[in-house]
């Protein structure tokens, strides 16, 4: 574990007292890819104590408190340390980046038996910058990029957290943003920069029609406009509170929405798309029907991180989908070579997973599979040269 000595060379990091003028952190404009930054899927939960004894926390994310939640266990006597690193992604630069803003605090056990010290870590080169230790309520902090960082442009990854004196810790960060001055001009996409709580954009009837407005400038004026499926205007207002506050919606027919924004200092291109539709538990059950959908998901849900929008495995939020539109069996297939890559020997991670996402929401598989693998089939052949080795497609059942 020498690479992680760095987090306890201290004596060589850069303690960082700074001052900032509100206004100025106030006018920075927001880079939207950092909005990405809030969600657990992103950080590396690497924690230990002494150095010697890595291990690893759990991050979620707080629906209560709307913020991600870190939480740690350690083992033994020493040093503890808790630093959570994000890594950046391909089209996530600081080299025009003036801030890291974010808020944080620590539950009140952690508070009690005190915190060692807390920082923001840029890259593994020793720049720390030092920040005040949390307290039970959150703190707003401010880091600025400006001050000391070397290359901004050569950090690939950034971490939040602190030394614990306990062996237990945990504390929780939200609205994590990237400021700059001189934020290139650039389009914003509506479907980017609206949020809403529901799976797939799909509400049913018994849901809150709420949308919530992600990291623009503070003070700009922001109007929507509710568009049908033909495009027709249905209604239209001012966004609250400049954006700050969410968007409530009065109910709507079950049917297919749009909605718009326009404002005078943000161009605004493309729409967020939604849907209303009956409560699962209040339409009528037909084990007769025909209708299926072509899901793919076991393949196309896994986990990707180069997906910025959509990182972790889909498996779930695709069988919630299904359910809430009413779909009762839905068509999905395996992959031979990676589910028997030699004969008898089955390995259905991921598969298994998402059989039980549909499993539990009472959804049915039609199930197909593909490909072959080389030992099922002749050197240069596609197909399988012993059509009893096809029996996979039953050992494949019996084991789900």
């Amino acid at each position: 574990m020498e690479e992680r000595k760095w987090l306890f060379s201290f004596a060589a990091a850069v303690s960082v007292v700074f001052l900032i003028c509100a206004g100025e952190v106030e006018s920075a404009g927001v880079f939207g890819w950092s909005r990405h930054w809030n969600r657990p899927e992103r950080f590396d939960a690497v924690s230990g104590g002494r150095f010697k004894q890595p291990g690893r926390g759990k991050v979620t994310f707080d629906e209560e408190e709307k913020a991600l939640r870190f939480e740690f266990d350690f083992e033994g006597d020493g040093d503890f340390w808790a630093y959570p690193r994000i890594f950046l992604g391909e089209s996530e630069d600081l080299s025009n980046a003036d801030y890291i803003t974010f808020e944080m605090r620590v539950d009140d056990s952690s508070e009690a038996a005190g915190i060692e010290c807390a920082h923001v870590m840029l890259g593994f080169d020793n720049k720390f910058y030092q920040i005040a230790v949390p307290g039970r309520e959150y703190r707003h902090y401010v880091v600025d990029l400006n001050n000391g960082c070397r290359n901004k442009k050569e950090v690939r990854n950034i971490a939040i957290g602190m030394n614990p004196r306990s062996r237990k810790l945990i504390y929780w960060v939200k609205d994590i943003r990237v400021l700059g001055k001189n934020v290139p001009d650039s389009e914003l996409d509506v479907s980017e920069v609206v949020s809403v709580g529901v799976p797939g954009t799909v509400f049913t009837r018994s849901d809150k029609l709420e949308f919530l407005l992600d990291y623009l400038p503070a003070g700009t004026r922001i109007d929507w406009k509710l568009l049908d499926w033909r495009g027709k205007e249905l209604d239209s207002g001012q966004w609250p509170d400049f954006g700050r506050k969410p968007l409530l919606l009065e109910p709507l027919p079950d049917g297919y929405y749009r909605l718009s924004l326009l404002s005078d200092s943000v161009k605004f291109t493309g729409e967020k798309s939604f849907l209303v539709v009956p409560d699962p538990v209040d339409r009528p059950d037909n084990p007769d029907a025909f209708f299926c959908w072509d899901t793919a998901q076991s393949e196309l849900g896994r986990e990707n991180p180069e997906n910025t929008r959509h990182p972790w495995n889909g498996w779930a939020e695709a069988s919630e989908i299904s359910r809430r539109c009413g779909v009762r069996i839905i068509r999905d297939r395996f992959c031979w070579p990676v589910c028997e890559e030699k004969p008898g020997r089955y390995n259905f991670d991921g598969y298994k997973e998402n059989v039980e996402a549909l499993n539990s929401r009472g959804i049915k598989i039609s199930n197909l599979f593909y490909g072959c693998p080389e030992w099922a089939r002749e050197k240069n052949g596609i197909l399988p040269s012993d059509l009893l080795s096809l029996s996979f497609c039953g050992s494949g059942g019996k084991v789900l």
